[in-house]
């Protein structure tokens, strides 16, 4: 499951490249240009991230971010549009973070991982440290559980030869040892200076006999809460 975001702004030039860049990263994707298309889309398709032009008429993208994050508060919210430090607080103070034009590719990548990456080490159910040696099949690749949750896991993947996966992508993890496979959706990724890739996941929807077994993992295996 790739993660969902809304893409809003009035600039139609501005709305399609961010879409580029972000289905280039593997997101899903909706596109609209006004505060009022905008609004009830965060209710009705409850995105995983929002990213808003600052000016949007009436209203502005703070305002969009303001509803959102009080639908979903879990919703990373990036508002984008000129250099403005009081904005930027206000975005702040409110759970959003600003972007400043002009918005790169890279700078707006770069910061929808570091917000998502937050959002995992924020989540609802604690994180587990895994002592022993548990092995997961990531996808083609084989992986070492570092720590895990109810709600997702961290793994390594020793191979320096791994491709990097791509943010926001689906992909099924296996835990041969316990026959427990699930559905997970990557959040962060980085390369450590060794080579080995350190990936986060967030667990997707599942059956509530594959929850309550991937729980039961969790419970065996998570010796100490951190």
């Amino acid at each position: 499951m790739a993660g969902k975001v809304l893409i809003v702004s009035p600039n139609t030039e501005s709305r399609n490249l961010m879409e580029r860049w972000l289905r280039r990263a593997g997101f899903d994707t909706e596109c609209v240009s006004t505060f009022e298309a905008a609004r009830p889309r965060l209710t009705a398709t409850t995105p995983d991230v929002l990213v808003s032009a600052v000016q949007l008429g009436e209203f502005n993208g703070l305002h969009l971010a303001i509803v959102g994050r009080d639908r979903r508060p879990a919703l990373v919210a990036i508002v984008v549009g000129p250099p403005d430090a009081v904005l930027a607080r206000e975005a702040a103070q409110h759970g959003a973070t600003y972007l400043n034009e002009p918005a790169t590719e890279e700078g707006l990548l770069s910061r929808l991982t570091t917000l998502l990456h937050e959002v995992g080490r924020h989540r609802r159910w604690p994180r587990k440290h895994v002592a022993e040696q548990v092995t997961a099949e990531w996808g083609e690749a084989s992986a070492r559980v570092v720590d895990l949750s109810y709600g997702g896991l961290r793994l390594e993947v020793a191979d320096a030869g791994a491709k990097t996966p791509t943010l926001g992508s689906g992909v099924r993890v296996s835990l041969p040892d316990y026959g427990v496979s699930i559905d997970a959706a990557l959040v962060w990724v980085e390369r450590a200076p060794s080579g080995h890739l350190h990936c986060g996941a967030a667990v997707d929807r599942l059956s509530p006999a594959v929850t309550t077994a991937w729980r039961q993992v969790v419970d065996r295996v998570g010796l100490s809460v951190q």
